[in-house]
């Protein structure tokens, strides 16, 4: 009986320890289970909060391309998809745009690992570079190297380089932080400008833009100055940043063309000098040099007119300069990256360029690069000093006169040898527009050409524009073209004086009738110079420019800006909405000779040069700027030179931009912010 007793307390004793292993089991399996689905839930919202991350850097871009700035890229608690998943863009953005560039310390082959460079300050820490015309991404840096090498990325190839080149970027680094529930993700990202065809390749350049600009009260002798200035674009503070110096020439510059090259941190200037003497200067990204030696292409008969043009070919990037050297026949050179080479006369298949005698000398000429992948055309119109209009088109390899080996006119409105002329192309790149003045009053004549037949069209009849209200009937001696999207084109009229001084007007093409609007509107009058203190500043200078919107969001639209006598002297300003609408005009500054503008891309910023009359208070040369959109012009300017400006010819400030549509024309593909590369910042 006791033994049966002891069996049941001893199994009473196991029982209870069953029951409580049991319970830990249950315990345990809850704990267990509970834990997998907090930690399923944890696992969910860090992979909800990457993506949320990886959306802000996509939004970002997004922004950067619509024209914002890389510093305002500072959105905070952005929903993505559910509730509570967000991102912020946290710290703020930094723009990777050095002014004082690097260069390679030693030769670079093809399947380098790593470039050696003086310094990598202020260049960013990971991203992508340019160097010649090859794209690299790297991922990171040392004080004097930049490693972790993709060779040849953005449709670029992979090449040898020389030591001593130029190392250049423009890029924004964007951090973005995503948040789900009790999870956070860090992702960063480069972003930086280009084509479809090209992803990034703005984005490497270096500096958005430059200005160029003369000094000097005479043209020689005493108070010439040979000098020819510069400065670079800072869009961290967007103005100018300090002014450096190029090469110096033989007297004080008259007229000042710049273009950047497209492939490339490269840019081309003439300058024509007070000796008539023309100069070629080159940049690679640091400083500019002369070609060949140092001195002169050549000599002109005269610095009353631009007896030059400079154009870069689109798909190989070489630039053609065609001038002229004071005899009857229009001469060209090739800078192929690396030499200058004088050509020699434009002969077209015909013969030598068809002029009226020896003693004609050709005074303007118009070139217009076709911007389409796969094309090196470029056309060219020439005006001379009989008054005499011709075209030619150059294949790449060739001058070609289209079939016809005629002069085109000789009866243009130009006895005062100004710039009547114009050829453009229209942003598909497959019709071209020729277009001048011609001799009777409110008469344009125009031609095209088809590239996709190569089909030169016939010479319009000529085409009287309707007059605005109150305008005094006048020829037109100064005549441009402003290709813009979508095939539009606005076509700017200085008229000669009118009354009492110059007018000044517009209209634009149909592209559908391959012809201009003729009545009004479209014709529209923007400044009267029927009256005393009335119309363009003076006519003798081309007083206006034109320049289109670089944001997407405002493509179709523009800036006019003009030097007006009116009441309200100054630089007036109007803007411009397809396909035909202008703004009220309002003004800024004061009375001004000459206006250059340019428009930034993506940023879509404006800028603009102006070179102030002798009879405005200051008589300086200043840089004005507005960001796009359509904002205001303000009353206020970056000084570039406090004068005097007592040289009132020329054209002695150029603004140069690396604009969208240099590179998004046609085939070529639509402008795109590519982010070139992301990677994820563990805490």
């Amino acid at each position: 009986m006791r033994r049966f007793h002891l069996q049941r307390g001893q199994l009473l004793v196991a029982g209870i320890v069953l029951i409580v292993v049991i319970a830990l089991m249950i315990a345990a399996l809850g704990y267990l289970y509970v834990s997998g689905e907090s930690g399923g839930a944890l696992h969910g919202q860090s992979e909800r909060a990457y993506f949320a991350a990886r959306s802000g850097i996509e939004y970002s871009s997004g922004q950067y391309f619509n024209g914002s700035a890389c510093s305002s890229l500072n959105n905070a608690n952005v929903p993505v998809g559910g509730a509570g998943v967000t991102f912020t863009l946290t710290p703020t953005p930094t723009l990777y745009a050095p002014l004082t560039l690097t260069g390679t310390t030693a030769a670079l082959t093809a399947a380098s690992a790593s470039i050696p460079v003086t310094s990598t300050a202020g260049y960013a820490p990971y991203g992508r570079l340019l160097i010649d015309s090859e794209l690299i991404n790297y991922t990171s840096t040392t004080a004097t190297n930049f490693n972790g090498l993709t060779r040849g990325v953005g449709g670029t190839t992979a090449a040898a380089h020389a030591a001593g080149v130029t190392v250049s970027q423009n890029l924004c680094v964007v951090s973005s932080k995503g948040t789900a529930g009790n999870a956070n993700r860090i992702v960063e990202g480069a972003l930086g400008a280009g084509t479809t065809a090209s992803p990034g390749a703005l984005g490497t350049m270096g500096a958005d833009a430059m200005v160029v600009y003369a000094k000097g009260t005479a043209l020689t002798g005493g108070g010439s100055n040979t000098n020819v200035y510069y400065r670079l674009w800072d869009s961290s503070v967007n103005d100018w940043g300090p002014e450096q110096t190029a090469q110096p020439v033989s007297a004080t510059p008259v007229f000042i063309v710049v273009r950047f090259a497209r492939t490339r941190n490269e840019a081309i200037m003439g300058v024509l000098d007070g000796n008539n003497q023309l100069f070629i200067q080159v940049w690679n990204g640091r400083t500019w040099t002369i070609p060949a030696g140092g001195g002169p292409l050549d000599t002109a008969s005269t610095n009353a007119a631009r007896t030059f043009q400079i154009a870069y070919e689109y798909t190989s990037d070489i630039a053609r300069i065609v001038y002229q050297n004071n005899t009857r026949d229009p001469q060209y050179a090739t800078w192929n990256g690396t030499t200058l080479t004088a050509n020699g006369m434009i002969l077209p298949p015909g013969g030598t360029y068809p002029t009226q005698n020896a003693a004609t000398r050709h005074l303007w000429f118009r070139l217009a690069p076709r911007n389409v992948a796969g094309s090196n055309d470029i056309l060219l119109m020439s005006f001379d000093s009989r008054e005499d209009v011709y075209g030619l088109r150059w294949t790449g390899a060739a001058w070609s006169n289209m079939g016809t080996a005629a002069r085109w006119d000789t009866t243009t409105s130009d006895a005062t040898n100004r710039e009547a002329i114009d050829v453009g192309w229209q942003s598909d790149g497959n019709v071209a527009v020729f277009v001048y003045g011609d001799a009777s009053n409110q008469g344009i004549r125009y031609r095209t050409w088809d590239a996709t037949t190569s089909t030169l069209g016939a010479l319009s009849a000529v085409t009287t524009l309707a007059t605005p209200g109150g305008y005094t009937p006048a020829p037109f001696e100064w005549v441009r073209l402003y290709p813009g999207p979508g095939n539009s084109i606005v076509l700017m009229l200085q008229t000669a004086i009118a009354g009492t001084n110059p007018s000044l007007q517009s209209t634009t093409w149909a592209s559908g009738t391959s012809s201009f609007n003729t009545a009004s509107p479209p014709v529209t009058g923007h400044d009267n110079g029927n009256a005393a203190a009335t119309g363009v500043e003076n006519a003798a200078s081309r007083g206006f420019d034109f320049v289109w919107e670089q944001q997407p969001k405002s493509s179709g639209n523009g800036w006019l800006l003009w030097g007006s006598l009116t009441a309200t002297a100054g630089i007036h300003a109007r803007y411009f909405t397809s396909p035909a609408t202008w703004g009220a005009a309002t003004s800024v500054r004061d009375r001004t000779l000459l206006v250059q503008a340019g428009a930034l891309s993506p940023s879509g910023r404006f800028v603009a040069g102006a070179y102030q009359a002798t009879a405005s208070a200051n008589d300086d040369t200043e840089s004005l700027t507005t960001s796009g959109g359509g904002t205001a012009w303000p009353n206020a300017a970056t000084t570039l030179w406090p004068g005097a400006t007592t040289v009132q010819q020329g054209e002695r400030v150029y603004v140069v931009t690396r604009e969208g549509n240099r590179i998004n024309t046609g085939a070529s593909g639509t402008g795109v912010v590519s982010i070139l590369e992301t990677h994820e910042v563990v805490p």
